[in-house]
Parts: structure tokens; C-alpha cells; sequence
């Protein structure tokens, strides 16, 4: 077991050393849990909030702008709502100092912390996500306007 704050190239050499190449992918099956429902639900928001706002591509610039901005936000907030559970227990798995499975990390999660422990870390992320998924849908807006009205 490691004892002191190792270098990025040592911590690299001593996971493949105690665990081989298979120690850097822990972790993987809970992040694949959660991405690939996430990304549904992502665009799903999206055309939800799209949808109650009444996002137009016929409005003025400045008011699409808005809505779509706002639209974006919400739907990064809602989507990392939803799956900061898993973001949790696969970084608690990736930063254990001993291998375990994913019902041993929510049940030492849920032991320590209950429900709560599940959402660590939400409230910075969701200002974290707000702007940038805001920004995200409005450049991913544009282009695919632009592509398909050329």
C-alpha cells in the first residue's frame, strides 16, 4: 500500500505494478452505467426545456438566445442531479485503496453517509454545469443550424 504522495508517472507505475493494466480501469463499468442512460437524458431535458420555454429557431437571436441558454443550463443541472449517485460511487471505487464492486461501494457509502453521501460534491458541480452546459447547447445549436441550412 502506498504511503506518501507519489508523482503522477510514480502513482502510474505503482497501480500498474500492484494491479497490472486492469488497475486503471476501475471504475469503468459505473461510469458506462452512467453515461450512456445519461446521454439520453441529457437530450432529453433539452427537448423538454426546449419545449416548455417555447424555444423557436423564429425568434429573435437574443430571445432564442435566452431561452436556449437557460434550456441548456437546466438540463445540465437536472442531468448531473440524476447521475451524481454514479459519478460517486465510481470515483469512491477509483480512489479506494482496495478493490471492491459496486454494491460494496454503496453499501460502505450509504453505511458512512446515507443518501446524502450519494450527492457529495452536487452544489459546485451544478454551478459548474449550469454556464457550461448552457454554452455547450448553444454552440451545438448554432452549428447544427448551420449545417443544415447551408
Amino acid at each position: 500500500m502506498k504511503e506518501k504522495n507519489l508523482s503522477y508517472f510514480e502513482e502510474s507505475k505503482w497501480i500498474f505494478e500492484t494491479e497490472g493494466l486492469k488497475g486503471f480501469y476501475r471504475g469503468t463499468y459505473i461510469m458506462l452505467l452512467k453515461e450512456f442512460p445519461g446521454c439520453g437524458l441529457f437530450f432529453y431535458f433539452k427537448f423538454l426545456f426546449d419545449s416548455i420555454l417555447g424555444v423557436k429557431e423564429e425568434e429573435s437571436f437574443y430571445l432564442w438566445l435566452l431561452k436556449s441558454t437557460i434550456s441548456g443550463g437546466l438540463t445540465g443541472t437536472c442531468a448531473w442531479t440524476i447521475g451524481m449517485p454514479f459519478d460517486v460511487l465510481k470515483s469512491y471505487i477509483q480512489t479506494s485503496k482496495e478493490k471492491m464492486t459496486i454494491n460494496q461501494a454503496f453499501v460502505k457509502i450509504h453505511q458512512k453517509s446515507g443518501i446524502r453521501g450519494f450527492y457529495y460534491g452536487l452544489m459546485p458541480t451544478v454551478v459548474w454545469s449550469f454556464p457550461s452546459t448552457a454554452v455547450l447547447f448553444v454552440i451545438y445549436e448554432e452549428i447544427f443550424h448551420l449545417l443544415h441550412n447551408e
